[in-house]
This record gives structure tokens, C-alpha cells and sequence, in this order.
């Protein structure tokens, strides 16, 4: 009922079809603008392959990020676990 004021950060790994790295979902796109002024200036901003339109899904860093993923989630193995 009201509009989102939260983007979502994404550690990728292990998703087919989509680079590991670092993403961002860009929730309202009217925020999009000061989110790219917010963050480094370095980072990618690809429109991951085969997104639909209308979802703001960026890939910001392409990395294997998995230790980063563990180190930011309390250090819980299964945030940069590798499947088995």
C-alpha cells in the first residue's frame, strides 16, 4: 500500500544463468538516480541478461564474493557455502 524505501543487496553464487558477484535491486525506480550517487562510482550497473523489464536488477561487481557473503552474515557458513 505505500511505496518501498529499501533496496535489496544480493551476494550472488550458485544461480544458473546469472555471473556471481554483487547485485542490487532497485525496488522503486525513482530512487535509482541517488542510490548511483550513493555508491562507488566504479560499479558495473549491468542489466543482468534476460532480466524482464520493469525489474531494476543490477549487477554492480562480478566476483566470487563468498567469503564477503560469510564475513557481512555473522560469519554463518551457509551464507558462502559451495554446494556439495
Amino acid at each position: 500500500p505505500w511505496a518501498p524505501r529499501v533496496a535489496l543487496a544480493i551476494f550472488v553464487h550458485r544461480v544458473d544463468d546469472l555471473a556471481p558477484g554483487l547485485y542490487l535491486l532497485v525496488r522503486d525506480a525513482a530512487h535509482e538516480s541517488a542510490l548511483r550517487q550513493a555508491v562507488k562510482s566504479d560499479f558495473e550497473w549491468r542489466v543482468p541478461t534476460g532480466c524482464p523489464g520493469g525489474l531494476w536488477l543490477y549487477r554492480l561487481f562480478t566476483a566470487d564474493l563468498r567469503r564477503e557473503a560469510k564475513y557481512i552474515s555473522c560469519r554463518q557458513d551457509i551464507a558462502g557455502s559451495i554446494a556439495t
